[in-house]
């Protein structure tokens, strides 16, 4: 869970990388994809990585990329990501 408080840390500081990114959310569907069909087991996932699907979804939507610097593509694959854990976050598990 340590690269998931990091993740969440980046994110508050607008620092967010797209290696950091892109193991947070490798992370996120290994353990998506162990999650059992118990009602314990959902309610886990969920309050584990709720505030990092929330987080997620904030960066997916918002803007910041100017189309003039270099780091513009690292933004949109961050974006990319971010926003493939918001569509596959199980919101119906609470």
């Amino acid at each position: 869970m340590d690269i998931i408080t990091r993740f969440l840390e980046a994110a508050k500081t607008d620092s967010l990388t797209w290696e950091l990114t892109n193991k947070a959310v490798q992370i996120f569907q290994e353990d998506l994809n162990r999650v059992g069909d118990t009602e314990a087991e959902h309610c886990a996932f969920y309050q584990k990585y709720y505030e990092f699907a929330k987080a997620c979804e904030s960066e997916g939507e918002l803007g910041g990329v100017s189309g003039y610097g270099r780091g513009d593509f690292v933004k949109l694959r961050i974006k990319d990501l971010c926003r493939l854990v918001d569509y596959n976050f199980p919101y119906g598990w609470r």
